[in-house]
């Protein structure tokens, strides 16, 4: 029985054991920086094509993690609707933002 690293190394001149290879580094780097899980098939479909001959096609897929997440926190107003402030908070008028002492002064002439 020959080993399936072998064939992989045999089969069209071993184009894709290194494609394969290569999947697999990008594979590993993704999931190392995102600290998530990622995977990767190989589907290998076999059908007789007569004679001791075999029709082979090779399909694969790599699927890093995606870094893609977004979290926060939201509430929950009485008609269930995200929003970002507390509707149970009562909400405080007359307020206003004040400058910082930078934003204040004046900038200074040389003399």
């Amino acid at each position: 029985m020959k080993q399936f690293s072998k064939f992989l190394e045999e089969y069209q001149g071993g184009i894709l054991d290194d494609t394969l290879g290569k999947e697999l580094a990008k594979l590993t780097e993704a999931v190392g920086k995102q600290g998530k899980k990622g995977t990767m098939n190989l589907s290998l479909i076999l059908k007789p094509a007569g004679n001791g001959k075999m029709d082979l096609s090779i399909s694969y897929a790599a699927k890093p993690p995606i870094d893609n997440t977004v979290s926060g926190l939201m509430f929950v107003d009485d008609d269930n609707n995200l929003v970002a402030a507390d509707p149970n908070q009562p909400v405080l008028t007359g307020m206003r933002i004040v400058s910082t002492q930078e934003e204040q002064q004046q900038p200074r002439e040389a003399i």
